[in-house]
Parts: C-alpha cells; structure tokens; sequence
C-alpha cells in the first residue's frame, strides 16, 4: 500500500503534498513551467530542478550559506521573542508589514499570495524602502497586478513552483525555499497549524491581522498528515544537511514539534 507520502497529485489527488516524484518534477505539464508563463515578462531563464522550478533572479544566489529566518502568520511569531541581529536574512509572506514588529525590520524575501493588495500603500512603501524581493509561488488573481507591481520594484520580483504544495499555509512553502536556495541554517516560527481539539471550520489567532482568525477548510487530521510529510520532507530529502531549528516548539498549536523526528535510512 502506497504511503500518504508517496502520494502526487498525479497519482492520487491535490490533497497529496507533492505535485509529482522527484524524477519528473522538472518536465511536469501538472504544474509546473506552464504554469509560470504567465510572468514570462519577467526576462530571467527559468531554472528546473528535482524541487523547484524559478526565475534565475541573480538576488537570490545571496542566500546561499546564510542563516535565515522564516515568520508566518501562526501564533508562534507573536509568542516566541526571535531577535533578526541573529540572521542574516528574514523570510515572510503575505500581511507580514502589519505585524508591529516586523514593520520595524528588513524583511529580504516575501510570498506572495491572492489576499494582499500589490497596489497598497503600506505594502509598497515597505518592499520600496526595504529592496524586498517578492516572490509569487501561488497567485491566481491577474499576472497583470505582478506586472504592475514589477514595474514598481525592477528586479525585485520572481516567481517559482514547488514540488511540495502541503495544505498548511504559505510559510512551509518558505522553509523549503530558504532551503533550496542553500541555507547554512534556518529557523522558523508562526509555522503552527492548529490544536489537538481543533474543529474544522473553528478559528484561531493570526500573528499578522489582529481581526482576522486563522482557520482551515480541512480537518485537524489531515493537517497533521501534511506537518508530517513536511517533516519528513525536510529531515530526510531536502533538509538533511541543513540545520533546521523550530522556534515554535512547545507551543500548543505547534503541530511541527508534536511529530517524531525521521530518521535518514
């Protein structure tokens, strides 16, 4: 019997945390270069690895070796007291700029995703004085709202599909990319998911908009299925010789840390 791991949404369905294996990820019509055609106004060459397919942006050779910081919308962030003098570069995503407190730092590289206004003030102040690089891994709303935004912020936008597509938020997506682009170490909080007696359809606290709720079309189990596979995917596949530290442990929405270590065969 194939393993819920094992699954693509090639062989099973998009509930699955991966696009296709491995050895075809590269070349796959599912989603992958196709799906990136739209941002063809953006003139670097696409780059087609095992993982992930991107725009060569030459900004994000940067990140190479570096310790870099990743912060989600999950609780986590609020709650544990990370301080950016300790890395190199900070990875977020989405209203990230509403946080109190990482509208005071320089956030290098941002995901994202169809909620956020590219046209706001705030949003564009900030990735204005900040040379923010801002990525689109899972956009759907109109290529021309990247345009304009690319337009704005020359050479600071890329877009990118990757393998591992978990039904967990934005911010596991932003792991693995710091990952991939080959960070020496990577730490990250506000990557939680929900409690144990979490109900689907409930809400729980967001770290980046005090009115809204997080909350989750899928039921609790199959979140910890796709923490698990992120897990694994980290600990055993791309992450195994990186040093990967969840800030988020112990906390009780933090589902990450609920999950045993994998173990490399």
């Amino acid at each position: 019997m194939t393993s819920f791991y094992d699954l693509t949404w090639e062989t099973s369905n998009s509930l699955s945390c991966f696009i296709t294996g491995s050895n075809c990820f590269a070349n796959n019509s599912t989603r992958g270069a196709n799906y990136l055609a739209k941002y063809n106004f953006l003139k670097q060459d696409l780059v087609k690895t095992s993982e992930i397919i991107y725009r060569d942006n030459p900004q994000l050779k940067k990140f190479k070796n570096k310790k870099i910081l990743v912060l989600g919308a999950g609780p986590t962030t609020n709650w544990y007291d990370w301080n950016p003098d300790e890395y190199d570069y900070i990875f977020s995503c989405n209203h990230f700029f509403l946080n109190e407190k990482l509208s005071k730092c320089k956030v290098d590289l941002v995901l994202i995703c169809d909620e956020v206004d590219l046209q706001g003030d705030k949003f564009l102040d900030y990735v204005t004085k900040n040379n923010t690089l801002v990525g689109f891994e899972d956009y759907n709303k109109s290529s021309d709202n990247v345009r304009i935004l690319n337009d704005k912020i020359p050479n600071n936008v890329f877009d990118c599909v990757l393998r591992f597509q978990g039904k967990i938020g934005v911010a596991p997506k932003l792991i693995n990319l710091a990952i991939l682009f080959g960070a020496e170490e990577v730490h990250f909080a506000g990557v939680d998911g929900h409690s144990k007696n979490y109900k689907k359809g409930e809400s729980e606290d967001h770290a980046f908009q005090k009115d809204k709720k997080i909350t989750t079309g899928y039921a609790y189990e199959l979140i910890e299925k796709h923490y698990e596979c992120l897990k694994k995917y980290i600990q055993t596949e791309i992450g195994k010789n990186v040093i990967v530290k969840n800030l988020g442990e112990g906390h009780e929405q933090n589902v990450y840390s609920k999950i045993p270590d994998f173990k490399i065969e």
